[in-house]
């Protein structure tokens, strides 16, 4: 593969040092580089370069971000790139909007690394699952730059972390206790409304998501304590959702419970198998939901049920 055929990037952000650190370690992973420090110049290098992925800033000089990634999201030729917002805005607007385009939220910390390589494989992997091995088999990086570069990187990433808030998803606080929180990925307002008044009952916080990739979109961005997973899904049913979840680093560890008006033991053996903690049927029983729920629930759910009863 030549250097021209590498899979393509573009990545925009006004912070020259973290375009330098972003486009050291995308080298690293097999990665064509290419930055615009501004929203226009942003604009000008997508439609010269047409790449494989698109990462953007919020706040950027003439323009910003979520502008750019809503005239890719209706452009005939780039409306089905991916795009990634890395921003330090956490707020439930950016994130809405960034979720109405399809396009992946992660916000800026000191650990966003970790957050924004292992979205960056699975974008390109799945676009073309030899993409990287090829682009890596021909031309060879280094995994990691050089140790004294690594300290460079890390301060980066850590000093673009040091004025973020934590993300602002439905996570509060209760005097010293956090609320828990549920992500509901299902279609059906009904239900998922009643289950909602139901767990506000015992301090638990529900999100609800209508359509399976934006449940997973949703979960990459903002770490539910527990996710309530249908299996008949608009844009992605409940096997493909939970096998993308427990395929990713950041999202496999989250518990999911299914919860289904499908009764099939097939079904039921195969999300099993595929990682889900519990496999519950509609009409569901509460108490026997309930006791689910909160078998997975942080141990500082306890505490803030306790403290709301009380």
């Amino acid at each position: 593969m030549t250097h021209k055929n590498r899979p393509q990037i573009v990545i925009a952000d006004d912070d020259a040092d973290l375009i330098h650190a972003l486009t050291i370690r995308c080298t690293a992973l097999g990665l064509r580089v290419f930055s615009a420090l501004d929203a226009a110049s942003a604009w000008q290098q997508i439609e010269d370069v047409q790449p494989n992925v698109v990462v953007l800033d919020v706040e950027m000089p003439r323009g910003n971000g979520l502008s750019v990634s809503e005239m890719m999201f209706h452009h005939e030729r780039h409306k089905n790139t991916p795009i990634i917002m890395l921003t330090g805005h956490t707020d439930t607007k950016t994130i809405r909007r960034c979720h109405e385009m399809m396009a992946y939220y992660v916000a800026k910390c000191d650990d966003v690394w970790g957050r924004l390589k292992p979205l960056l494989c699975e974008i390109l992997e799945r676009e073309d699952s030899t993409i990287l091995k090829e682009a890596a088999r021909v031309e060879p990086v280094p995994e990691e730059p050089d140790p004294g570069m690594s300290l460079l990187l890390d301060a980066v990433f850590t000093a673009m972390g040091d004025g973020a808030e934590e993300t602002s998803a439905p996570l509060q606080e209760f005097g010293e206790v956090r609320i828990p929180w549920i992500l509901c990925i299902d279609d059906d307002e009904a239900f998922v409304y009643a289950l909602r008044l139901r767990l506000k009952e015992h301090g638990v916080e529900v999100i609800r998501v209508s359509e399976g990739m934006e449940g997973y979109r949703q979960a990459f961005s903002n770490r539910a304590d527990l996710i309530l997973l249908d299996y008949e899904l608009p844009n992605g049913n409940g096997d493909y959702i939970l096998g993308r979840l427990k395929d990713n680093p950041v999202t496999k560890d989250i518990p999911v419970i299914v919860l289904t008006g499908r009764h099939e033991k097939t079904i039921e053996r195969k999300m099993y198998a595929m990682g889900a903690v519990s496999y519950l049927t509609k009409p569901y029983n509460w108490p026997n939901l309930w006791a689910e729920i909160n078998k997975h629930l942080p141990e500082y759910s306890v505490a803030f049920e306790n403290s709301v009863s009380g």
